[in-house]
């Protein structure tokens, strides 16, 4: 697994296998991650989809469209 990752909730992070960096709070945040890397997700399933680097998802579902984008700011939004 990747190093110097934190993640807190049910889900969170749980697929990831080399990104590093990333800090994570919430059901489900950034669950489909595998090797994106310094991502902070906050809130139930921010940033659900997303496999890029350096994307901040804050709120409840805020970025779960965002899949392979980097260097994202969702606050609160879905994303496209």
């Amino acid at each position: 697994t990747g190093g110097g990752n934190t993640a807190v909730g049910a889900g969170a992070l749980a697929n990831t296998t080399s990104g590093g960096g990333n800090t994570v709070l919430g059901l489900g945040a950034l669950i489909y991650n595998a090797a994106g890397s310094d991502n902070v997700a906050v809130g139930r399933e921010a940033l659900l989809q997303s496999t890029g680097h350096d994307n901040i998802g804050l709120g409840s579902v805020a970025g779960w469209r965002l899949q392979t984008g980097d260097h994202n700011i969702l606050i609160g939004h879905p994303g496209e």
